[in-house]
């Protein structure tokens, strides 16, 4: 949902005082179970709304040949409430939002951006600070195989790589794509 009057709370204005209106729709649904979720013009913003009541770590999305897909980072014990009973909440999420949504675990994220960075020399050059932190990331990780204790502190650090290859790979599809459309409109 989303309101044209600026002051109005469109999600509050739909459930009503006390949840009274969104209640009776729920009862004249034979208790079917209702979400509303705000609508947002950042496609960023708009699928962790989506994902919710997960809590989502980060958002990466990439629109590349006409195919729009979002990776949702979410951290462990977000994961099967972020993808749902049989990948229920994923598959409305994407239903709703239009984008192909891929849910991954912290933990997965920063092992797939390690790859990432060892397959891609021109992403890592990109990155050296990143690149030197690989050993840091991959302590944590180990870690949290062994299912030892990983702290609060460990996984922002965990977050922050993987927030800064995700951004840094979406902004090299973008510049090339880019580069290919000044190509064929010069």
């Amino acid at each position: 949902v989303s309101a044209t009057q600026a002051g109005v709370d469109p999600v509050g204005a739909c459930v009503g005082v006390k949840g009274v209106r969104i209640q009776a729709i729920v009862k004249e649904l034979h208790d079917e179970k209702i979400d509303i979720i705000q609508w947002d013009q950042d496609p960023v913003v708009y699928i962790s709304k989506a994902i919710s009541p997960a809590r989502v770590t980060g958002v990466y999305v990439s629109e590349t040949d006409g195919s729009r897909t979002a990776t949702v980072v979410v951290s462990e014990d977000q994961l099967s409430l972020a993808i749902g009973r049989d990948g229920q909440n994923a598959r409305l999420a994407a239903k709703l939002t239009g984008w192909r949504i891929d849910i991954k675990s912290l933990t997965e994220a920063a092992g797939d951006a390690i790859v990432k960075l060892q397959k891609d020399t021109g992403l890592a050059a990109l990155l050296p600070n990143v690149v030197e932190s690989i050993p840091q990331i991959e302590e944590i990780l180990t870690k949290k195989a062994e299912n030892r204790p990983v702290t609060p502190e460990e996984y922002t650090v965990l977050g922050q790589f993987v927030d800064r290859v995700e951004r840094r790979t979406i902004q090299i599809k973008e510049d090339a794509a880019r580069a290919v459309e000044e190509k064929f409109a010069g």
